[in-house]
């Protein structure tokens, strides 16, 4: 079973779980657990699921997700079936761990949740009405309040017409070992610049996330930091140790925090 999906012997002597009704119970369990669910929390559930998983009708389901709502569990929109855990308590009591990380997660899913209300709708509208939002956006974007967030790659920018933009969610898929997960911790690591950014990986362990971020902000090679002591090649790299000293720097804007990753040479005399 993927470790996300393993629950503490915790979940089964909890307060909040012992006092929901057999089937909530039954539908608690199999919210953390599914084939459905992922390391966030956050996924999509459609009726069908769940009555197939667990031999029920969609009635039973839907009383069951009311159940847990109540119960401050998780919540599920009854128009995009998109589950997420409504407060962080149960992840601390399941991976007491990383509740720093799971009170991210449950920030991000609020987040999700609200853009998705936000953005879709099935009513028809009217152009002139949409235009008129449009305008406001438009002078918005003339007067320099809305502007692209610029992910550190000049090609990527160009395709997304100059970056990111603030309340939209941008997908990116490739096929296995291309570099997805190198290329988000690389959009993370340049857009939290201006403020913070949440990196999610379920491939790489922390040191091989480290590893990344040393090298890409102290502009070391990737093998160094992985093999130190041997020789690449170049004669530089069998003489030239490097040191790293990771600074806090705080600007005038309390917002925004960067690291700094000075490096420097123990023997300058060696490098070409």
């Amino acid at each position: 079973m993927r470790d996300y999906g393993k629950l503490h012997t915790s979940f089964w002597t909890s307060s909040t779980i012992r006092g929901m009704s057999e089937d909530g119970r039954a539908l608690a369990f199999y919210l953390l657990s599914c084939p459905h669910g992922t390391i966030a929390g956050v996924f999509r559930l459609p009726d069908g699921y769940a009555c197939e998983d667990l031999q029920w009708d969609a009635e039973r389901v839907q009383k069951g997700c009311a159940e847990l709502f109540l119960n401050g569990f998780s919540n599920r929109c009854e128009t995009t079936k998109w589950v997420w855990p409504t407060s962080a308590s149960w992840w601390r009591s399941m991976a007491s761990s990383a509740q720093p990380a799971a009170m991210c997660i449950d920030t991000m899913a609020g987040r999700l949740d609200a853009l998705a209300q936000k953005k879709t709708s099935s009513d028809p509208e009217w152009i002139c009405d949409m235009m008129g939002d449009y305008m406001q956006v438009l002078t918005d974007r003339l007067e320099g309040k809305i502007k692209p967030i610029s992910i550190g790659h000049v090609h990527l920018d160009e395709q997304l017409d100059g970056g990111l933009e603030r309340g939209t969610l941008t997908i990116v898929a490739a096929r296995p070992a291309m570099g997805k997960t190198a290329l988000g911790l690389g959009i993370a690591r340049n857009v939290s610049q201006d403020g913070a950014a949440l990196f999610l990986s379920i491939e790489m362990a922390r040191t091989q996330v480290s590893d990344r971020n040393v090298s890409a902000l102290g502009k070391i090679p990737l093998k160094w930091l992985r093999k130190p002591g041997e020789g690449s090649g170049r004669p530089e790299a069998e003489t030239i140790d490097v040191l790293l000293r990771p600074e806090i720097l705080k600007p005038a804007t309390s917002r925004s925090r960067a690291f700094l990753l000075v490096t420097r040479s123990v023997h300058p005399a060696s490098a070409r």
